[in-house]
Formats: C-alpha cells, sequence, structure tokens
C-alpha cells in the first residue's frame, strides 16, 4: 500500500478510536454520578477502604474489621490490585466516592482503547473501530467500569492481554512474550482464573512448525518469568500471613461454602450463592459457628460444609445446580433478575433490561464472527473463545453470575464487530 494512503488510513483509525473512548468515558462518567452507593458490606466498599488502609500503611488489612474494631487484622480474601488501585489516588488525599468512580471510569476508557486495537490485530481497521464502538456502549462493560468492582479493570487487563498475544503470535519475540507476560500477570492479580489464557495463546504458536522448539521454550520460559514476577510477592505472602496457606485468595476457597447449600440447590437463588449458607449449613450439620481472625482457617470450615453438601445431593448438583450455574452466567438462566443483578453485581435496573439483549445481540454476531475467523485460517480464535471457556468453567466450580463473563466481554466486542461488517458486506 502506499505510504501516504497507510498513514491516512492509521490517522483515521485513530481519530475514530479516541472518538470512541472519548465517548465512553463520557457515558460512565454520567453513569458514575447517578449510581447509588454500592452499601457498606460489598465487595466495592471492600476495595475502597483497603484501598485507603494501603494508602495509610496498614497493609492489606480486613477493611471491615479495621472500622468495626480499629484492629489491622491481615487479609486475603480478594486478590489486591484493585485495591490498589483505589490506593493511588488516596495517596494524594484524593478519598471521595467521585474521584473513586473517575478513576474506574478511566480503566474502561482504556478498555475500549485495547478492544479497538485488539479487533485490528485480529482482523483489520474497520473491525477495530466497530469493535470499540460497541464496547463503549455496551451495558455490560458499563457497569462494572462504574460500580467499583474489579471486573472492569479485569477486562481492560484481560483485552491488554489478549492484544499481547495476538501480537506474540505475530511476531514471536522475546520482547512480545514478556510483555504478554506482563500484562498476564497484572490481570492474574485480577481474577486468578485468567492466568490460563496463557494456553489458549501458546497452544497455537506451539502448533507452528516452523518455529524451533527451543524458541518456543524460551518465549514460554520468558512470559512464565514476567508472571512470577509480578504475581509471585502476593503468592508469598498470601502463603505466609495465615496458619493454614493460602495459594491466592480465601474467597476462591469460601466461594464452595458458601455456593451449596439448600438455599442454592432450589428457589430463587439457585445457581447463585447466599450469605446464609453458612448457617444452614452450620445447622444441619450441628457445626458451631468459628469466631477467629485467622480467615484461612474459617474459609476451609465453610468449604468443607460445602463439599459435604454437594455430596450428600450429588443428583440434585449434576441434575440442576451446574446447569443453572452456567445459565446465569450466559444470560441463559434468570437473565432478568433484578434482585440478585442489583444485589451481587451492583447494577441498575436498566443495566439488566438493556445490557441483556444487548449481549445476545453481541452474541449472535460473534457466532458468525467465529465462522468467519475459523474460515480464514489465517488468524486463530482460539485466544479470543478462552475467556469465555474460563467463565463457563468458573462457574460450574464456584456459582453463576454475570460478573464471571466480564472477563469474555472484549472477546465479544470483537467477534461481534467481526461479525457486523462480515453482515454489512452481505
Amino acid at each position: 500500500m502506499n505510504p501516504a494512503r497507510q498513514t491516512a488510513r492509521d490517522r483515521s483509525f485513530r481519530l475514530w478510536l479516541a472518538g470512541a473512548a472519548l465517548a465512553g468515558l463520557v457515558v460512565r462518567a454520567l453513569v458514575s454520578a447517578v449510581r447509588p452507593d454500592p452499601g457498606y458490606l460489598s465487595d466495592a466498599t471492600y476495595y475502597r477502604l483497603q484501598g485507603l488502609l494501603l494508602a495509610r500503611g496498614n497493609g492489606f488489612a480486613d477493611p471491615f474489621v479495621y472500622v468495626g474494631s480499629g484492629r489491622v487484622v491481615p487479609t486475603a480474601f480478594h486478590p489486591p490490585l484493585m485495591s490498589i488501585v483505589h490506593s493511588v489516588p488516596n495517596w494524594f488525599g484524593l478519598e471521595s466516592l467521585t474521584t473513586a468512580h473517575l478513576v474506574t471510569s478511566a480503566i474502561g476508557c482504556v478498555t475500549i482503547v485495547a478492544i479497538g486495537l485488539l479487533g485490528r490485530e485480529v482482523f483489520d481497521d474497520r473491525v477495530g473501530i466497530v469493535a470499540a464502538v460497541i464496547a463503549a456502549a455496551s451495558p455490560n462493560l458499563i457497569a462494572p467500569d462504574t460500580n467499583l468492582n474489579s471486573e472492569g479493570l479485569a477486562a481492560c487487563l484481560v483485552a491488554l492481554s489478549l492484544l499481547a498475544g495476538y501480537r506474540l503470535l505475530a511476531r514471536p519475540r522475546l520482547l512480545s512474550a514478556a510483555v504478554f507476560g506482563l500484562a498476564l500477570g497484572l490481570a492474574t492479580l485480577v481474577r486468578p482464573e485468567v492466568l490460563a489464557l496463557a494456553i489458549f495463546v501458546f497452544v497455537p504458536l506451539v502448533r507452528r512448525r516452523a518455529i524451533p522448539w527451543r524458541h518456543h521454550a524460551g518465549l514460554l520460559g520468558t512470559t512464565t518469568l514476567l508472571v512470577l514476577v509480578i504475581v509471585g510477592p502476593w503468592m508469598v505472602r498470601s502463603l505466609t500471613a495465615f496458619e493454614d496457606p493460602v495459594p491466592f485468595s480465601t474467597n476462591g476457597i469460601a466461594v464452595v461454602g458458601f455456593a451449596n447449600c439448600p438455599a442454592t440447590f432450589g428457589g430463587a437463588r439457585l445457581g447463585s450463592w447466599s450469605l446464609y449458607c453458612p448457617t444452614q449449613n452450620n445447622r444441619l450439620y450441628n457445626e458451631r459457628p468459628r469466631a477467629s481472625d485467622d480467615e484461612a482457617q474459617e474459609a476451609r470450615f465453610q468449604a468443607n460444609l460445602g463439599t459435604r453438601y454437594i455430596r450428600d445431593h450429588t443428583g440434585t448438583f449434576f441434575a440442576k445446580v451446574l446447569w443453572a450455574r452456567v445459565g446465569r452466567t450466559w444470560s441463559l438462566y434468570a437473565p432478568f433478575d433484578l434482585l440478585v443483578a442489583g444485589g451481587d453485581e451492583g447494577k441498575m435496573r436498566w443495566e439488566v433490561l438493556v445490557g441483556v439483549p444487548y449481549f445476545w445481540a453481541s452474541v449472535g454476531f460473534a457466532v458468525v464472527g467465529i465462522r468467519r475467523l475459523l474460515r480464514s485460517r489465517t488468524v486463530s480464535v482460539l485466544p479470543l473463545l478462552g475467556p469465555g471457556i474460563v467463565a463457563t468453567i468458573v462457574s460450574l466450580v464456584a456459582y453463576g453470575t454475570p460478573r464471571f463473563r466480564v472477563v469474555a466481554e472484549p472477546s465479544i466486542a470483537v467477534l461481534a464487530a467481526i461479525g457486523v461488517c462480515v453482515a454489512w458486506d452481505r
């Protein structure tokens, strides 16, 4: 292509991408302005309060225990990166709720740009622009970008990881592997399960027989090293902060106890989780609630009761619960459950009523996009499918919620953009 024409195309792409990102930022700022307070006992409040404690030198302390009693008790209930992000403006004395919303809205703006660049990397400029517009207008990304939870940051870092992964596939160099490892390591500090995305990038890479195996080993080793450098300090801290070692977070252990009880094996919360699960299981198995500052021991205690409940109700678990979990995550079961969406996800009513049809339409176009990539055979579709597969597995192991599929929203936006362009051309 003529260099001048290519320069003009690049300039046009950047302008469109900047416009989509700016529009998305304005929308997110407006939504943040009308979003209700997340409430005290919420994940959003946990991250904000822990960010304050970090800025004041108290480390990763349980924010609710600190507010209630003034005691500094170590916690690993959630991975650390979202709290670290909230702590940055707090170091400069900017501790208001408005500041927190501005930070997460800016993260959403970065997500839009990353999705646009990912669309261009996978297909072309037009797909990149359409993907950015889809992401900017999606209620399924606007909600996590403005409710102060960690899913918006996870979506951003997954989009950057996929972008780095596809650039590694296109240009298999050590620098590309290092950038992929850096992005993936940061994403793991928000949602540990996304570490599995490395498999979906390296499988198509290893299948290239033209690349010597030693070079493959170097790329894999570089990525692994960067991930360990990023994730290692938190893992060491989690393994040493409690009497019972915790690989990453106690939430990943305790969830078994909060998602498997009579309340979640039937009724309105089938396939979800319930705050009443520990109480129900304690009564069912004649166990006394434990009061301990070591949350790792409490998490394992509740997980053991949840596992016991699964064993006692295996038939219901496989016949009903697992299907409901996957259905909730992919908006196929109780998609308009406003009570769960508001309490568990921090969504407003319109974000559910508009977001679910928006998601269904995006998936419809994404199916067309998948078929188009499969026919081309020039670009692997596997990395884009990876986040959705990971979200489904997490739902089966933990519980069902659209929050788990937020990491797949960047892939859905790109695949839907391909589908939209294919439909337009036809």
